[in-house]
């Protein structure tokens, strides 16, 4: 009669061996070990290095059998794994046949516990059905479920609760019903115990074809851009930040425009060309060289302490001492920038002015029309594509502005976005979220920088995107304008 021992040797440490297996080996005549290629060579060198080590003088002779492959690519996964297992069967048979004597005990070393995700013990009972000159037993192990377990202190079931053990090719097509958490193995080899609650997606990239990689791909990019951040800011997506920027730069414009091209206006038009003209210019030239952080200092002393706390005594008496506009917010952001890119409007807009001939407002004064509709019908419209451009200028500084947005308005999560259904519908008191500070925040106060920096890298580029988006607009504007008004300068 032979024997044959399924032994389990543990999730690879030769410490999880059990003193039952040791004993098991120590009796076995011949070890049989599959051959799964050049790849997989360092198991069957751990397994003999554990019989080596265990087996105290004991010296068992080692068979190799070749490991069948599996078929890939079958469109019916039970059959292949069928189709495999027979192929096993006959290898476990020669091996049985060939290699072991009558009255010998030989022993397969089984990773893990023989009983689980392992098919050996239904290979050796299909043999055992048609046999009868042979017995077998199962020396139970440690898998890497109890192994992952006991290392991180982590009980396996929640009290009164069961445990389910699948696998991850079910995984992909959700989570079992009642499971609360997880534990798992990560690439890097760290091992961990996670809530059901913080996992937001599981996949299988090595199962994925081209098209499902494809389509993850885009998935993915739609959600960087649409989803909220979570994870300190280091997972999820950036739409609040996005929203945030581009709305602070609208208002910005919106209210940097107009005080621009007036200023301009009165400065070439209008006021005398002297000494205090030429001082004033001066003034805003040096203006826009002036380091932003300054404005920002000026902006939440001036706009936030003396106007948004004049305003919450005047208004909102009621709420004290709770700031409403007495607190950094959208509104001080964009009222901020609109100073800090004002020189630079004034200036394109004085420039543009300076290079329409003085010929065209002489010729339209001599035919009647006053100064003011000179103006707003002749000189304003050859001037706006020198408006636009210091539009354009405005806008690319103060899309990519992180320090004095510090100060005024922007933080590192906002729990709202500031334009939304709830009246007023645009909520100028709120905080909002910005890419340059979201990137700032990411890229050096992050708990995981490792894990933010491919974050960092692609706000970035979206950043410059934006800002290039922006900009295109305004230059397309510019050039509709240029196209309108050409025939002016003739």
């Amino acid at each position: 009669m032979k024997e044959l021992l399924l032994v389990g040797i543990g999730a690879g440490d030769p410490d999880y061996i059990t003193y039952q297996a040791i004993k098991a080996l120590r009796r076995s005549d011949v070890i049989f070990l599959m051959d799964k290629g050049a790849a997989k060579h360092k198991l069957n060198a751990l397994r003999r290095e554990i019989c080596a080590r265990f087996l105290d003088g004991h010296t068992p002779r080692f068979a190799e059998g070749l490991q069948p492959e599996r078929e890939r690519d079958a469109a019916d996964y039970r059959a292949s794994v069928d189709e495999l297992n027979r192929d096993k069967q006959a290898v476990f048979e020669q091996l049985i046949d060939e290699q072991m004597a009558d009255g010998e005990t030989a022993a397969f070393m089984v990773w893990g516990d023989p009983s689980l995700y392992d098919s050996s013990i239904r290979i050796i009972e299909a043999i055992a059905a048609r046999r009868s000159d042979f017995v077998y037993d199962v020396i139970p192990g440690i898998t890497s479920l109890q192994a992952l377990t006991a290392r991180h202190r982590i009980p396996l079931n929640s009290i009164g609760r069961a445990v389910e053990i699948t696998t991850g090719r079910l995984l992909a097509e959700g989570w079992p019903q009642g499971v609360d958490s997880v534990a798992v193995k990560t690439a890097d080899g760290r091992e961990q115990d996670i809530a059901l609650s913080k996992v937001v997606r599981a996949y299988q990239p090595n199962a994925m074809g081209t098209g499902a990689k494809l389509g993850f791909y885009v998935a993915k990019l739609w959600e960087f851009v649409s989803d909220e951040p979570r994870e300190a800011n280091t997972e999820g997506g950036i739409f609040p930040a996005i929203f945030g920027t581009v709305l602070m730069v609208m208002l910005m414009a919106v209210i940097v425009t107009p005080f621009g091209v007036i200023a301009a206006v009165y400065l070439r038009e209008y006021a005398h060309q002297g000494a205090l003209t030429r001082v004033i210019r001066i003034a805003v030239n040096n203006l826009a060289g002036v380091p932003s952080i300054v404005y920002g200092v000026f902006g939440l002393g001036f706009f936030v302490y003396v106007l948004g706390g004049s305003l919450d005594r005047l208004f909102y008496p009621e709420a004290a001492p709770a700031p409403v506009f007495g607190t950094p917010g959208l509104m001080w952001a964009s009222l901020t920038l609109a100073i800090l890119t004002l020189p630079v409007v004034i200036v394109a807009t004085e420039e543009g002015l300076a290079r329409i001939p003085r010929m065209i407002r002489e010729g339209s004064l001599a035919l009647g029309a006053t100064k003011s509709e000179t103006l707003w019908k002749v000189v304003l419209p050859m001037a706006s594509p020198a408006m636009m451009t210091g539009l354009i200028l405005a806008v690319a500084r103060a899309a990519g502005e992180v320090a004095p947005l510090m100060l005024v308005g922007v933080v590192k999560l906002a729990p709202t976005l500031p334009l939304n259904g709830n009246y007023p519908y645009l909520h100028l008191d709120q905080k909002i979220m910005h890419l340059g500070f979201h990137i700032y925040d990411v890229g050096f106060q992050s708990p995981n920088v490792e894990a933010a920096r491919p974050l960092v890298y692609a706000t970035a580029l979206l950043l410059v995107l934006v800002i290039a988006t922006l900009n295109f607009s305004a230059i397309y504007i510019r050039n509709h304008l240029r196209e309108k008004y050409k025939a002016l300068d003739h």
